[in-house]
């Protein structure tokens, strides 16, 4: 029987709190094991429980979420961070996507989104709202006019390349066929492709992809 991920929740709000609890209170994979209401309350319980994973607000009394996670990190770096807030500015966001966080989500996502996301940071790649998304895109643009794929885009886009679908992706990389079609959306996101066709082309123009026979 595979382990569940063991969760920590920091936000201070209980409503939302609650509101999480509820989505994964009864889930086959994940176990919450610590609610707390500000950074400090977090740290605190990080020292007495263990936890793979930290769903994090970022507005927060006492420490907030930035220096909170700035400080998980050095003391924890296998420690997987997903930051929930409303608040989604290049100010706000960029800082915490340059410290090391994992994901970055609004909180107005949907609850199957958050799994997606738990279960892609959990597999070692980061996840991002589409509009977050957009925001690095835009920046890497204008800094480097360079896009940066994580490990599994890259396995995805070979398999884009050799004509699989969907399905047969999903059932070869062990994961979801939505995990897959979430992946493929984040991807013409990033390379600014409008389709399959014009991202395969621009994975050859940028070496992203090895050019040999399809299936």
């Amino acid at each position: 029987m595979t382990e569940k991920i063991k969760l920590m929740i920091a936000d201070d709000h209980q409503m939302f709190s609650d509101g999480l609890v509820s989505i994964f209170q009864n889930d086959d994979d994940i176990q919450i094991v610590g609610i707390a209401a500000n950074g400090i309350e977090l740290m605190r319980l990080l020292e007495q429980k263990e936890a793979d994973l930290v769903l994090m607000d970022l507005s927060m009394p006492q420490m907030n979420g930035e220096e909170a996670s700035k400080e998980i990190l050095s003391l924890y770096p296998e420690m997987k961070i997903i930051v929930l807030t409303m608040h989604h500015t290049p100010d706000i966001v960029l800082p915490l996507v340059d410290s090391g966080v994992h994901g970055f989500m609004l909180k107005n996502s949907g609850k199957s989104e958050l799994k997606t996301a738990i279960a892609q940071v959990m597999d070692g790649d980061g996840y991002f709202s589409a509009e977050i998304i957009r925001m690095l895109t835009n920046r890497k643009k204008v800094q480097t006019d360079e896009v940066v794929l994580t490990r599994r885009e890259k396995e995805i886009l070979e398999l884009i390349y050799k004509g699989m679908p969907t399905a047969e992706i999903a059932e070869k990389l062990f994961i979801s066929p939505y995990t897959v079609e979430t992946h493929r959306r984040n991807l013409l996101s990033k390379t600014d492709t409008r389709n399959a066709t014009q991202l395969i082309n621009k994975a050859i123009e940028k070496g992203w992809i090895k050019v040999g026979t399809r299936l």
